[in-house]
């Protein structure tokens, strides 16, 4: 019954993992075991860095783990409710098409590489969303599974374990572990834009338990989207902060974008008056025009879901240019245009020779026409993602999708 933030973090891991051998060896499919117990340790280090860490903390017993998986769960997903069976059948409806379509062992089973490839198409035809660790280039091995890297860096030895056992080898996945795993990322995507929506409710000395009128969460949405698309530059986004008329500079379209994240609080705000009724325990519906915290924070959830959509008309612009510089409309570009491409203006096209093969995003098999540009290999892959965080991309909308 020791409290939790008196124990160190090895032996909550050795605990986790006897747990997992205890699951493995009881069910043949312990992969919700693995889900659930990542989703916990990673509820956990987020709860560190919010304002409610120590409450969280001393209630959570190492001795009745089990049981409080359930309460890290509900803790970590304060802001969104546990998942509802509607929720649970919606995936289970999107994933199901590409399911049926799909080898499988003699269990009615599928590999991990099947998981990953469900996985990554369900968010990027969703959201257009590209979790890190799910990128069809990635280059599988014994050494490297290709884990999601929000659950690689919260418990990487119990996933990599389970991955490699006897046990994922011998049964396989099926749809329900999919399902559960699309689920718990979804969660803890959302649950990881927690963490810069309080640094900028710290930054701009709001306290984070008040409530906030529209016009003031619409400029606490601001600074968050500027932080949001800069994720990653420092240095950029101290200028952005100190220097507010850069912005317009900086991004196309920059006051539409503010337009578009107000858009959402509307969008967020009509879709709560009108299901009200539904709300659970601990759930509270906009107190007419003031907004909480968890409002902002579903506000925040509604702009990631939604922002590949709202750039799609930029991805449009990238892809006409591409088009027009494909002489055979075989959807490659000979690698000397590309480049003339980034001569006349066009920031994009500025990837050295290697980095396009790395991406796989160079074709050089035709010795009459040279080195070629595939264009959506190009256009789908990183370096071209709207956002890009710790955990995941927002990528321009996959047309085959």
């Amino acid at each position: 019954s020791t409290p939790l933030a008196l124990i160190s973090a090895e032996t909550v891991r050795l605990y986790a993992l006897s747990m997992f051998a205890q699951a493995a060896a009881g069910s043949p499919s312990p992969f919700r075991w693995a889900v659930v117990l990542a989703h916990a340790f990673f509820s956990i280090s987020l709860q560190a860095q919010t304002s409610g860490a120590q409450d969280f903390l001393q209630t959570f017993n190492v001795s009745g783990f089990p049981q409080n998986v359930d309460l890290a769960l509900h803790t970590s997903l304060r802001c969104g409710a546990e998942v509802s069976p509607s929720e649970r059948a919606d995936v289970l409806a999107a994933l199901l098409p590409m399911w049926r379509s799909l080898p499988k062992n003699s269990r009615g089973r599928i590999q991990w590489r099947m998981v990953r490839y469900l996985a990554h198409r369900y968010f990027m035809g969703k959201s257009s969303l590209m979790i890190r660790g799910f990128e069809p280039a990635r280059q599988l091995s014994s050494s490297s599974m290709g884990l999601p890297d929000i659950l690689d860096n919260s418990v990487p030895a119990h996933l990599k374990a389970l991955l490699s056992s006897r046990h994922a080898q011998t049964y396989g996945f099926e749809l329900d572990d999919v399902a559960d795993l699309v689920l718990v990322l979804e969660k803890l995507v959302f649950d990881s834009q927690s963490t810069l929506l309080t640094n900028i409710y710290r930054q701009q000395h709001v306290p984070q338990r008040s409530w906030v009128n529209r016009d003031a969460l619409a400029a606490l949405l601001e600074e968050y989207m500027v932080h949001w698309m800069m994720s990653g530059d420092a240095r950029g986004i101290k200028v952005l902060t100190e220097q507010p008329k850069l912005r317009n500079a900086t991004f196309p379209s920059w006051r539409q974008t503010v337009e578009f994240a107000k858009g959402q609080i509307s969008a967020v705000s009509f879709a709560r008056s009108r299901s009200r009724e539904l709300l659970q325990p601990g759930r509270r519906a906009f107190r007419g025009q003031a907004f909480s915290f968890e409002d902002a924070h579903e506000v925040v959830g509604s702009i990631t879901k939604s922002f590949a959509s709202y750039w799609e008309p930029q991805c449009s612009s990238m892809k006409q240019v591409l088009f027009a510089l494909d002489p055979h409309r075989t959807g490659r570009v000979p690698l000397a245009s590309f480049y003339s491409a980034a001569l006349e203006s066009e920031w994009h096209f500025t990837e050295s020779e290697a980095y396009l093969r790395e991406l796989g995003a160079l074709d050089e098999t035709s010795e009459w026409y040279g080195s070629q540009v595939i264009v959506p290999n190009y256009i789908q892959a990183a370096p071209n993602c709207i956002i890009t965080t710790g955990h995941y991309w927002i990528c321009c909308q996959n047309e085959c999708e």
